[in-house]
């Protein structure tokens, strides 16, 4: 890929909520930097708290942020960010960029239920949908929940990885550098185990069928950690286990491609695409038993997964360089609201 860097002359304003975790959540914070070297300003407003007050205090905020700083584009992550966008923006344009569950809403433990604030996420994402210059979304699945007549302005685009920090490191070093056993064989849970979307029951269900079948294994579940970390335990770890019902475009699953880690999964997102074709990853059922036969193939196989060229594809300086073209494209051939 060409090494060199245009850079275009325009301001940008990323706007975003915080985690529940992080402050600035960090695939945000790794795509708010990795386009500044394309920009001539990028700046970042996080939203602080949660709830009605924390964003009548960030409309107050940005208000007042507008005024005394020019931007040409305004980049909001999350529906209810972009609802606040929406309506203070005069002459910048809006890119907002879904990220899952604003738009397919949230359903409860049994899955079959969308839940009250899931409903109210779908109605303001179609909405906000129509008060956009662009929408990114994160897979070819998200598609499905933008209306046709909206998808002209809509764009693909993974959040990508950052292929300096992950990158293959020794299995054996990862392990002394945590403190586990070296000779244990480790099943990789990232998510929340208490978050019913990322269904850890799942895995524990599929745990019991491992043992019965006597396939040796620990399972380390470190949520929430230091993002520091995260490297060393998709090298420690001889197989990741992702088991969410619902999802856009999980980080995590490039993040383990790159680290060369071995991945059982549920079909959700873009999942499916990361990791067709490379050996010793597998797409699983929302069964136990499928679920436990795959991680047991996993476990019992000593080798680290090959990319197999995907590393260009889920980079980050890919990403980068799509998120700009959209910037320069909206720019330049205005769309309209």
């Amino acid at each position: 890929m060409e090494n060199k860097i245009n850079i275009e002359e325009f301001k940008v304003l990323f706007v975003s909520s915080s985690g529940k975790v992080f402050k600035f959540i960090p695939f945000i914070k790794s795509q708010y930097e990795s386009l500044q070297p394309f920009v001539r300003k990028i700046d970042h407003y996080r939203i602080k708290g949660s709830g009605i007050k924390a964003y009548i205090l960030a409309y107050k905020e940005l208000k007042k942020i507008l005024k005394s700083e020019k931007y040409d584009i305004i980049h909001a992550h999350w529906t209810y960010s972009g609802i606040i966008c929406s309506s203070l923006i005069k002459k910048e344009k809006l890119v907002v960029s879904f990220m899952g569950n604003d738009l397919f809403g949230i359903y409860t433990k049994k899955y079959n239920i969308l839940t009250f604030k899931g409903l109210i996420n779908i109605l303001l994402s179609q909405y906000l949908l129509f008060k956009t210059d662009a929408i990114i979304v994160k897979s070819k699945r998200m598609i499905r929940w933008i209306p046709f007549y909206c998808r002209y302005k809509t764009q693909i685009v993974p959040n990508g990885v950052n292929l300096n920090k992950f990158k293959p490191l020794d299995q054996n070093e990862a392990k002394k550098y945590l403190q586990i056993e070296p000779q244990q064989k480790y099943i990789l849970f990232l998510g929340d185990t208490k978050d019913s979307n990322k269904n850890f029951d799942l895995l524990k269900k599929a745990g019991l069928q491992l043992d019965k079948a006597e396939v040796s294994y620990k399972i380390l579940k470190p949520y929430p950690i230091d993002r520091t970390k995260v490297p060393f335990y998709l090298a420690a770890a001889d197989v990741l286990a992702f088991t969410s019902k619902l999802e856009g475009s999980p980080n995590i699953i490039k993040e383990a491609i790159a680290m060369g880690c071995p991945i059982v999964a549920t079909d959700v997102g873009d999942v499916i695409e990361r990791i067709s074709g490379i050996d010793g990853c597998y797409i699983s059922k929302f069964d136990e038993y499928d679920f436990s036969e795959k991680l047991a193939a996993a476990l019992k196989s000593d080798k680290r997964i090959n990319p197999n060229g995907h590393l260009n594809e889920i980079s980050e300086i890919n990403t980068a360089r799509k998120i700009i073209s959209l910037y320069v494209k909206m720019i330049k051939s205005p769309l309209h609201r």
